[in-house]
């Protein structure tokens, strides 16, 4: 008899130390996705910040306002043949200057919404929504983490 209450002791145990080990994984995971967005969205605040204040002039021909798929061209100076172009590319924030993209966010996140609006004053409204994962990617509850920005930025006078 005292065997089997031993037994049924040490099962309860061992149960309720793999619940608390499987917490701590999914508390891990789901920080781990929280940092990856934070980290990604605040580059993508930072290089727009950078980008709109450096820039002379909007070109307004080959950006795209008002669109969950926005583009954003600028000139950062008057001698500049091709504009520096800020858009999505699969999911990623890419920018391309001088001919070379370069993605902005990491693979492990998507950006799902970049909108521009230009306004009469030299300034620049930006809306963007960074998830965490791949586009196709179906994550779990855990894992399954957002965050969304909005930003006025003025360009250079």
């Amino acid at each position: 008899m005292e065997i089997i209450i031993y037994t049924a002791l040490l099962g309860l145990t061992a149960s309720a130390l793999i619940m608390l080990a499987v917490a701590v994984a999914n508390n891990r995971d789901k920080v781990m996705s929280a940092e990856e967005v934070s980290a990604n969205t605040q580059l993508l605040r930072q290089e727009l910040n950078q980008l709109i204040h450096s820039a002379r002039s909007v070109n307004v021909v080959d950006s795209v306002f008002d669109s969950d798929q926005g583009i954003l061209a600028v000139f950062l100076d008057e001698s500049q043949l091709e504009p520096v172009m800020l858009r999505l590319v699969d999911g990623r924030a890419q920018l391309e200057k001088n001919g070379v993209n370069q993605d902005i966010t990491s693979q492990l996140v998507t950006v799902k919404t970049l909108r521009f609006t230009q306004s009469a004053d030299r300034q620049i409204s930006v809306e963007a929504e960074v998830d965490y994962g791949a586009p196709t990617a179906v994550l779990t509850p855990e894992k399954d983490y957002q965050q969304t920005f909005s930003a006025t930025i003025g360009l250079r006078l």
